[in-house]
């Protein structure tokens, strides 16, 4: 297995990737293919840290992270808000979600704790191979490119329904900075 950082060509593979992984549990999963691609066209044009794991010549985990995540996401809303309220039309699960966040966001214009850090927006592996350490030598890799870089720190949120992932970061030396109705914020020191 190697990890070497994602590029543009990797989109594709990328994206499938992400729905065979997500499901329909995250939002971004239930894009069709093409805007999925826009998706992540957008998050790695504008994240500085973006790796892949590759076996056999198959992407089977990725990590991206950067400053700012939330620009290039509400960039990509901007673009395709046609085609995201189509998906959001058919996959009404995520209506009330959606509903939630942007009242919260709003009425108490809570400060984002990620937003004065480097954060991991996306990180995964192929379900039919978790837990073979694939997730931690992703996260090693980001954390030394971190380190040449003098950042000592960085956050990531996961929802508070993924016990796997949560786990995960509390093992490898996360810790909780907050939590919402829907996710849980960690915090991890290098």
């Amino acid at each position: 297995m190697i990890i070497r950082n994602l590029e543009l060509s990797d989109i594709s593979e990328l994206s499938k990737l992400h729905k065979n992984i997500f499901g329909k549990t995250h939002f971004s999963s239930t894009f069709s293919l093409p805007l999925l691609e826009k998706y992540f066209y957008e998050l790695l044009a504008h994240n500085q840290y973006k790796f892949v794991s590759i076996e056999n010549e198959k992407i089977i985990g990725y990590l991206i992270a950067g400053k700012n995540v939330d620009e290039p996401v509400n960039k990509f809303f901007k673009k395709n808000i046609f085609q995201i309220f189509i998906t959001l039309m058919l996959n009404p699960i995520f209506i009330i979600e959606k509903i939630l966040y942007f009242i919260l966001k709003f009425a108490w214009k809570k400060e984002n704790v990620h937003c004065n850090h480097v954060s991991v927006y996306l990180i995964a592996v192929d379900s039919r191979i978790q837990n073979k350490g694939i997730g931690k030598r992703l996260l090693k890799f980001f954390e030394d490119d971190l380190i040449k870089y003098k950042i000592f720190n960085y956050t990531l949120a996961v929802r508070k329904n993924n016990k796997n992932a949560i786990e995960f970061y509390q093992k490898n030396n996360f810790s909780v900075i907050e939590s919402d109705f829907k996710s849980i914020s960690f915090i991890k020191y290098l």
